[in-house]
């Protein structure tokens, strides 16, 4: 049994195992360790090819590299299994005993896409992307496999790797070895993540995920911690697994691959076929090796200790970790603040078109007023009011909602949502006066970054962004909050144009697309932790021929304050009920405020209960409907 090093505590285990057994089951073993020296290696297959040796169990150092030692095996009749690597360019090579490395690395592509939920059109994500040695054949399964799941979403801009290193020959590790994959880190970190967040890292083993986690560790600035996959559950990350700082790891359990190789030894010297499930896979570019393929597992913190501690294969000794010990103190609350703002423009509006563009920006303040979480959106909400007339019954979609059908992509553009999601991340780290001083310039009837690096990712108009974002940050009814955990921020927009009167020859009328803005903090529990709402009431005054006769706003609910005017009628202003209708909210999960029993009150639907009406008695179901869509948004 040649094994390529005991560098690795994966090798060390197969090599114990298959002895153990190969021993138990009646054989006498040479196990030899090659120290990952090719020389070594070739060395120890000659002398137990020259010992008599009945058969050649070999996990190469080098696939390619063998061809004339097995030769010698060949001549002499010794059948060779080629151990979870593939011996390449041999005729030599009788079977292949692995693991099916191409699910290894759909796996891993899996979980990043799930993760950062890829499948339901999440992203921008910045991601990274490093394998093993260029000589192990297993990295053109374990990467391709995970391409596989994520290309296309490379493909479409919802994974971006600013490094540009993508091609598995540039993304290679000489030897699997942590340093030299710490030290790429390193260098990805300080050259294109110091104003940037690192979302996933696809690592195709354990030893280069920890390299990676290394670099972070020394390196990283940023505050999202990436999703970091891994295989094979080596002892030496099974803590930062444990800990959340690698998110899986495929386990590979040697124990059943060395089983498997035991019977196929004794298969062998029986002069039976030994156990094989592919004859069609792999091809080590002489012939397409008979093998046996076992079926891998994806480890996580939620299943390692069924995988890892109850199945023996190690104890909480081995991995470091007391099962007895007392949960880790809680993280302290760190203090944050929720704020929106809106920019709102009916410029756009001309004969035959009203039209409302209503740059909306949700952001979570830490204490030091950085921007720790951001999301931006645009209800551009339009209608064909030709000949002066009107569609009340009209659907609108916020620009984000509409992601391809907005339709960018048909002019070669990035849609739009993807764009808004990398303006999102430019956002996150900085200051209210770091956004501003950011320049832009103007490109034709668009206001644009003028670095062209934030332009590569970001082209199109941030200049409303910006507004936006900067009243939001200075939001003075924005809500405060503690939260020790993770929480996930939402906003949504909703609109309707049923107030909206026809124009007729004796009297203009009048285009009334008006929204409803809802932020929230999310908590894990899915409980909301802070809440804004708002509304604008934009008026656009037509024509009988459709022209547009006048524009007017003036700011929205929130915004206006006591200039809404509800206390000339006796009643509490609008912004102090809004207030109400927040801290309503908060503690409460989507399922139960959208739930919550409503009557109708003249034109008005309210609360039932009196309590909650006896501080919030405007007409909720708008809100409460816009509440649970940004809930819904949340993350």
């Amino acid at each position: 049994v040649a094994m390529p090093t005991k560098d690795l505590q994966r090798w060390n285990q197969d090599g114990e195992n298959m002895k153990a057994m190969l021993e138990k089951a009646g054989y006498q073993v040479d196990l030899q360790y090659g120290a990952n020296d090719i020389a070594t290696q070739v060395s120890q297959l000659e002398n137990m090819i020259a010992n008599g040796c009945k058969v050649l169990v070999i996990a190469s150092i080098d696939g390619d590299s063998l061809g004339t030692v097995l030769a010698q095996a060949k001549e002499k009749g010794i059948p060779v299994i080629a151990y979870d690597r593939l011996i390449m360019n041999s005729d030599a090579v009788s079977y292949y005993a692995t693991f099916d490395n191409w699910l290894v690395g759909t796996k891993q592509g899996e979980f990043i896409e799930e993760a950062l939920g890829l499948k339901d059109g999440k992203g921008p994500f910045n991601i990274e992307f490093i394998t093993g040695d260029p000589g192990d054949n297993n990295i053109n399964f374990f990467f391709d496999g995970a391409m596989s799941i994520l290309q296309k979403y490379l493909d479409n801009g919802q994974l971006v790797c600013p490094s540009g290193q993508t091609e598995k020959a540039v993304v290679a590790t000489a030897n699997w070895a942590t340093d030299a994959a710490q030290a790429r880190f390193e260098n990805i970190l300080s050259s294109y993540y110091a104003d940037k967040q690192l979302d996933a890292v696809l690592a195709s083993n354990d030893s280069t995920a920890c390299g990676v986690e290394n670099a972070l560790a020394s390196s990283y600035t940023g505050s999202v911690y990436p999703v970091i996959t891994g295989q094979d559950c080596d002892i030496a990350i099974m803590a930062n697994l444990v800990n959340g700082k690698q998110g899986m790891s495929v386990f590979k359990d040697t124990r059943t691959l060395a089983a498997k190789v035991v019977e196929m030894v004794e298969a062998i010297m029986k002069g039976q076929e030994p156990p094989i499930n592919d004859t069609e896979t792999y091809n080590n570019g002489v012939r397409v090796v008979p093998s046996f393929l076992c079926e891998p597992v994806a480890c996580t913190v939620d299943n390692y200790k069924e995988l890892l501690i109850d199945s023996g294969y190690y104890t909480y000794d081995q991995l470091g970790i007391d099962p007895n010990a007392a949960p880790a103190p809680a993280a302290a609350a760190a203090a944050y603040k929720l704020g929106m703002g809106v920019s709102l423009s009916m410029s756009s509006s001309k004969e035959g078109n009203a039209q409302v563009d209503a740059t909306t920006a949700a952001v979570v303040l830490d204490a030091e007023g950085k921007i720790v979480a951001a999301k931006i959106d645009v209800a551009q909400d339009k209608m064909d009011v030709t000949d002066g007339a009107v569609d009340t019954e009209k659907a609108f979609q916020t620009k984000k909602e509409l992601k391809e059908d907005y339709g960018m992509s048909k002019i070669g553009a990035t849609e739009w949502y993807l764009q808004a999601a990398a303006y999102e991340e430019f956002l996150i780290g900085k200051t209210a006066a770091d956004i501003e001083a950011v320049e832009l310039v103007e490109d034709g009837s668009h206001t644009v970054f003028a670095d062209e690096t934030l332009k590569a990712s970001c082209s199109i108009s941030v200049g409303e962004f910006r507004e936006a974002v900067l009243k939001a940050c200075a939001d003075e009814q924005g809500m405060e909050f503690t939260a020790s955990e993770d929480f996930a921020l939402g906003l949504a927009i909703t609109s309707d144009a049923s107030g909206s009167t026809a124009a007729t020859k004796d009297e203009d009328g009048v285009v009334k697309m008006y929204s409803n803005y809802a932020a929230v903090v999310v908590g894990k529990d899915g409980k909301i932790l802070a809440a804004l709402i708002d509304a604008t009431q934009p008026n656009i005054t037509i024509t009988a021929d459709g022209a547009i006769a006048d524009t007017a706003f003036n700011g929205t609910k929130r915004e206006l304050k006591e200039d809404y005017g509800m206390s000339r009628i006796g009643a509490t202003e609008w912004y102090i009920q809004a207030a109400a209708f927040e801290e309503f909210l908060v503690g409460k999960t989507a399922a139960e405020f959208g739930a919550v029993e409503l009557v109708e009150d003249g034109s008005h639907t309210v609360f039932a209960d009196e309590t909650l009406k006896a501080s919030c008695s405007i007409s909720v179901k708008d809100l409460i409907d816009v509440a649970v869509l940004a809930a819904g948004y949340a993350d």
